[in-house]
């Protein structure tokens, strides 16, 4: 089980639960969650050829991080440098974390817009270990990701649930409630 909190990217905190197949994504400003279950990991799950127009690259003799030997992946799309990654596999989360990241995957392909994304998936299966720091190269600029501390600590089961007084919507209502307030109003009340 693993939980973000304060949002992530997508501005929502998630919930992932790997033995049961489900994540919970809470909307804290709403109050709400939505549950996605999704299928069990494959075998095969690092199967499958390359796609021609994406690369990937390792460097195992990359710096460490936090005190971590790392491994530094470099993924190309169309020769164009798309993100960087510094993984360590010398930390014992109690959990396969590649397997969490593919069922987190796994839920949001559901959803994804990207007409990429299982080329990427094929890709992003290579990478093994911890995440560390983390960077996506966009036209605008670049985001990162980068863990300033480790540190193990004890949780209580009812924290890997949604609150109790969180109301359950589906994904799709969910998002189209974020998504209603980026909207501007104009006077008269309408969008």
């Amino acid at each position: 089980k693993f939980r973000t909190v304060n949002g992530d990217v997508s501005g929502f905190d998630l919930i992932a639960d790997i033995q049961s197949n489900r994540i919970y994504v809470l909307d804290v400003g709403h109050q709400t969650f939505a549950e996605i279950r999704f299928p069990a990991v494959a075998a095969d799950a690092e199967s499958g050829p390359i796609p021609v127009d994406f690369q990937i690259t390792v460097d195992d003799s990359a710096p460490p991080i936090l005190n971590f030997a790392t491994h530094h992946y470099a993924i190309y799309e169309d020769s164009n440098l798309m993100r960087e990654l510094w993984t360590t596999e010398e930390l014992d989360l109690g959990f396969d974390f590649m397997q969490a990241l593919d069922g987190l995957e796994r839920a949001f392909e559901k959803i994804s817009q990207a007409e990429d994304h299982d080329e990427f998936s094929l890709i992003f299966r290579r990478v093994r270990g911890v995440h560390l720091k983390d960077i996506w190269f966009y036209p605008y600029g670049r985001d990162v990701t980068q863990a300033v501390k480790v540190e193990r600590m004890k949780f209580r089961g009812e924290e890997f649930q949604p609150p109790k007084n969180y109301v359950k919507r589906t994904f799709k209502d969910l998002v189209a409630s974020d998504a209603s307030e980026d909207t501007p109003e104009t006077p008269g009340g309408g969008p």
